[in-house]
């Protein structure tokens, strides 16, 4: 179970975990058919090295974002190449979502954070929302995907 504690002293907890696997029916209709089409991207950009992997989670419910891992939709590892992180997710319904992203640099498979909180890995969330006192709102992170193929471009935050 991947979490990431608080990014900073008073920044509430980020956790990242928890996946859906979806299954299709022998049977399946269009609709769904289209849907195995629809990829969502996630491209990573400025890691400060190529060490570990990138993990992202994407959530579907402003209620769960950006802390409850329990009731995220999907989480995925993704691989790094020079200083740059890919995260997919396949057979996505269109809808509203936002993401949550870290660089798990040494592969423990977790947020590393020092004794204060401060984070020692990188993070960020979609539309590069930044946060401020606190992790950033839903509405601040969430975008409209709707259908097809869409590659969206985060940037790392280190501190």
């Amino acid at each position: 179970m991947f979490r990431i504690p608080s990014l900073f002293v008073s920044l509430a907890i980020v956790a990242l975990a928890g996946s859906v696997a979806f299954a299709q029916a022998p049977n399946q209709s269009a609709e769904s058919a289209a849907a195995s089409d629809n990829i969502l991207h996630v491209h990573l950009v400025g890691l400060r090295n190529s060490n570990g992997q990138v993990h992202c989670t994407l959530f579907n419910d402003a209620n769960a974002f950006p802390g409850d891992d329990d009731h995220a939709l999907r989480d995925t590892d993704g691989p790094i190449k020079d200083n740059a992180g890919t995260c997919d997710f396949k057979s996505l319904a269109p809808g509203a979502y936002a993401l949550v992203v870290f660089h798990d640099e040494n592969g423990n498979g977790k947020f590393d954070q020092n004794f204060l909180g401060i984070p020692q890995e990188g993070y960020g969330f979609s539309n590069n929302a930044h946060p401020r006192f606190s992790a950033p709102k839903f509405s601040d992170c969430s975008f409209d995907y709707k259908g097809g193929e869409l590659t969206l471009t985060i940037k790392m935050i280190y501190w």
